[in-house]
């Protein structure tokens, strides 16, 4: 079957890449037709009056939290009066911010390790550790902003469901580029040197193995510029180069020279660069000796996050069960003309598909037609009259909406790929071929955040502003009826004299009530605000705090810590997967030069190339939210200080448990005060190398007594030393011997005694020599 005849889960051939046929887009389109029907009809309604519930949004509302008789129509009467409680009970709201504030700082604050799944991977495990979190904190500002918004859609958004979108993101800008004659002819001159090398290696190669083989890029380059003489073979690589930059200069020097071929290089040393410009730039260069141009660079070039809304940035249709099984998908991008127009270079979008979108460019340098604001999926509102209608094209000044559709197919030997494509709903022509998604994970490019899983199907998870609404709904009956009767009771109605009988009898703070009886007037005692009103208000916010697991003394603290540690567990093991995919980009496309960018602690350089991060791995994320209470810190401490006080056969590693304590209290102070224990050690060892050096010169070091080094692994040291020569401390003189052994003695004591009672490791032994100035 030919491919424009075959269904979009269907691909000829391999797969691969291929054009976009015009029933493939038309197909496309249709998906998108039958999302936009079902969605309408069930996820608007509810996003809607979600969304207003959480925000407190209903009619005739003031910004006072009154009711005004001026606000409603028709000569309306607010009830129960004029300028009655209207309080806005931000119950959804508070739950949503609390619950999103736990979920941001658990990100923030969890430990981050990788583990190696196979043994030849064990000691790449720290490298990529610090790879991942030098990719985090170079995210910055951006981190804490996608994990806002991502926590948001997950936890307030009806289906509560969330797609963190992660790719590898290259994008250019301009910069401006000064260039002389001189610059210009290095570029040359290194670049014929740079393939001169490596056809010099090639000859050498070939002679030493005695076989032809295949052809090195060098060797089937093109000559270093066309017209020019190439120098010959086997001549002083040197030599070659001066008189390649000898015939470049006379060639930029003459006018014979045409410009198409200096123009043609240039574009080689300034990728992206038009060939109009790159020939004004030439020209510049041999009028004046220099020229200034913009030129295109490399803006953005590694692992990129985008939290992504379910609606309004992405759309699925609503039998799906599992994201990375999809049938298909679409994403939505809202881009400018700039964006649009960038996308050409970054991402190869053609020139038709362009001005299809954003107008053909006229003479007079604007632009006719395109689809400025026009949404293939668009968002809903509620109307005056309580419809769900589509959003004012107004709202979109200046945006176009993009669509990418990401799907699965099988080729014709039945093997399936994940593909996707890029288009224009009113564009009868996508922007580029067909693209196989060549992510080594291979999956989509995202992971999906599912507040709750009820059922099989994705969207069948509630958000808490749906689960929170009927408690907010009573609340503010409640606290509206207490305001009112609190403006009644503080200055109520005045009873005078002859009173008319005048139609209906209207109640509020200060209004005279006549009366037909003699008498001066008198204040109307309202009556008694209902006890088992409070109550009830009492009893909503216990239902509230034990359903979402909030502190309440009448609410058990166990199921607190429960509800609170679930959420975590549940956010963190989808932030892991979220994180793993992102570390399998690093190792598929990090560029060299940014691996050689990551340092240590100290500023010491890692990393040589993408190989040193390449392996099996697990990944890991710590965080106990009970770490967040400080007296649960502080008792975990005194704990662990207990347990090592017991352990006198020293059977556990003290540095696991110093490295957990230091991370609960603080990830930033743990990430600059801890080392590696195999570079703590070296560095023990090295200054008790030094120590002993001293001793050797027959000066007696000092030897800390606050416990701040360990003595332990410093005796090891002096074992080991004799172990391996018996005779090595035989040979001292009598001084350096009694330095020496009163060193050994004292550290023994130390090491015995400090974690026990540090005064009487402090006291376990004398210096063998009186101290500098000391008696």
């Amino acid at each position: 079957m030919p491919e424009e005849n075959k269904p979009i889960d269907e691909v000829e051939g391999d797969g691969g890449i291929s054009l976009v046929t015009e029933p493939t887009l038309a197909e496309l389109k249709a998906e998108v037709d039958q999302i936009v029907t079902e969605s309408k009809d069930t996820i608007w309604p509810l996003r809607v009056d979600m969304e207003s519930t959480r925000f407190c949004r209903w009619e005739h509302q003031s910004p006072d939290g009154l009711k005004h008789k001026e606000v409603y129509e028709n000569q309306e009467v607010p009830e129960p009066f004029d300028c009655a409680s209207d309080m806005r009970v931000r119950t959804a709201d508070m739950l949503i911010n609390e619950e999103v504030m736990l979920l941001v700082l658990s990100a923030m604050r969890a430990q981050v390790n990788f583990k190696g799944t196979e043994s030849t991977d064990t000691k790449r495990a720290g490298n990529m550790t610090i790879v991942m979190r030098w990719v985090i904190r170079n995210w910055g500002v951006k981190w804490i902003k996608e994990l806002l918004k991502l926590a948001n859609y997950f936890t307030a958004d009806s289906p509560a469901v969330a797609l963190l979108g992660i790719c590898w993101r290259r994008e250019t800008a301009l910069k401006m580029q000064t260039l002389t004659v001189d610059e210009l002819m290095e570029l040359y001159l290194k670049q014929v040197v740079e393939i001169l090398g490596e056809n010099q290696q090639s000859e050498v190669s070939s002679q030493e193995s005695g076989v032809g083989g295949e052809p090195t890029p060098a060797e089937t380059a093109t000559p270093p510029m066309e017209g020019i003489q190439e120098p010959g073979a086997g001549t002083d690589i040197q030599a070659q180069a001066d008189q390649a930059a000898e015939d470049f200069k006379i060639a930029l020097g003459s006018e014979e020279f045409g410009e198409d071929i200096l123009a043609a290089k240039l574009a080689e040393y300034f990728p992206g660069i038009r060939t109009a410009r790159a020939k004004k730039v030439i020209r510049g260069l041999r009028e004046k000796g220099r020229a200034e141009f913009p030129v295109p660079y490399i803006k953005q070039d590694g692992p990129d996050l985008q939290a992504k809304r379910l609606n309004e940035d992405w759309f699925i249709p609503l039998n799906t069960t599992e994201f990375q099984k999809a049938r298909i998908y679409f994403e939505a991008e809202w881009l400018t003309k700039t964006q649009i127009i960038e996308r050409k270079i970054s991402q190869g979008w053609s020139d038709a598909f362009i001005e299809k979108v954003i107008g053909e460019l006229q003479k007079d340098g604007t632009r006719q037609g395109g689809h400025e604001g026009e949404a293939a999926f668009p968002d809903y509102v509620r109307d005056e009259n309580n419809q769900i209608v589509a959003r004012s094209s107004i709202f979109y000044k200046g945006l176009y909406q993009i669509l990418t559709a990401y799907y699965q197919a099988t080729n014709e030997d039945g093997v399936p790929g994940k593909y996707f494509v890029v288009f224009h709903y009113q564009v009868d022509k996508a922007a580029m071929k067909r693209q196989l998604i060549d992510y080594a994970h291979g999956g989509y490019p995202g992971h999906i955040f599912q507040r709750e899983v009820l059922t099989s199907r994705l969207c069948d998870s509630r958000g808490l502003a749906e689960l929170a609404g009927t408690y907010q709904g009573l609340m503010k009956v409640y606290c509206d009826s207490f305001g009112d009767h609190a403006q009644i009771a503080g200055v109520p109605p005045i009873i005078t004299r002859n009173r008319q009988r005048m139609g209906a009898l209207h109640i509020r703070p200060l209004l005279e009530l006549q009366a037909k009886r003699d008498g001066d007037f008198a204040f109307m005692k309202p009556p008694e605000y209902p006890r088992t009103v409070v109550d009830m208000v009492k009893e909503l916010r216990r239902q509230t705090d034990e359903y979402f697991g909030r502190t309440n003394p009448e609410v058990a603290p166990d199921l607190v810590q429960l509800q609170k540690e679930f959420k975590v567990f549940w956010w963190l093991m989808n932030l892991r997967q979220a994180l793993v995919q992102v570390f399998q980009l690093c190792q598929q496309y990090m560029p060299d030069e940014m691996i050689q960018r990551i340092t240590n602690k100290k500023g010491e350089k890692l990393f040589k190339s993408r190989e040193d991060i390449q392996g099996q791995f697990d990944l890991d994320l710590q965080f106990d939210p009970r770490d967040l209470d400080p007296e649960y810190l502080k008792n975990l401490f005194e704990i662990i200080t207990n347990i090592l006080a017991i352990d006198h056969d020293k059977t556990m590693r003290t540095a696991p448990l110093v490295a957990s304590v230091l991370w609960r209290l603080s990830p930033d102070l743990a990430d600059a005060a801890l080392v590696d224990l195999d570079q703590a050690n070296a560095e023990e060892t090295a200054d008790e190398i030094k120590a002993y050096q001293q001793i050797r010169a027959g000066i007696e070091p000092d030897l800390p007594d606050d416990g701040s080094i360990n003595y332990e692994l410093r005796l090891q040291l002096y074992q080991n030393m004799e172990g391996m020569n018996p005779d090595i401390y035989r040979s001292m003189p009598p001084d350096q011997l009694k330095i020496f052994q009163s060193r050994l003695q004292r550290m023994q004591v130390l090491a015995q005694q400090f974690g026990e009672n540090v005064q009487i490791g402090r006291e376990g032994g004398a210096r063998a020599l009186p101290a500098t100035g000391k008696i």
